[in-house]
């Protein structure tokens, strides 16, 4: 398994390293190596000494539920079809989008 942990340059050129997540999971040393050493020792040995299982719990919250599953633009869908105009704003709507993918195109 891999984990994480910092190491710190502390005062007295004193290293602190330190396993992520893991508290009272700390160690000491003159220099950087001496002290990922040191954690990595005394995380070999707390590891022996735990078991990492997992939970499930309840969360107190309800699941979240959609009260209305029709999409917000369904009942606009359509509305202007019937419209005499309706088919010159397309064909406007469409030469707009040749034209912006043609200089798109063009960069």
């Amino acid at each position: 398994m891999t984990y994480y942990m910092t190491v710190e340059n502390g005062a007295a050129n004193r290293y602190t390293a330190t396993v992520i997540g893991w508290p009272n999971c700390v160690a000491e040393g003159q220099t950087r190596e001496e002290a990922i050493d040191r954690v990595k020792q005394r995380f070999t040995e707390r590891l022996k000494q735990v078991e990492i299982v997992p939970i499930e719990v309840e969360s107190p919250h309800p699941e979240p539920t959609i009260a209305n599953t029709e999409h917000p633009w369904a009942r606009f869908a359509g509305m202007y079809q019937t419209n005499p105009l309706f088919d010159e704003v397309l064909d406007s709507i469409q030469a707009y989008r040749r034209a912006i993918d043609k200089d798109e195109i063009a960069v």
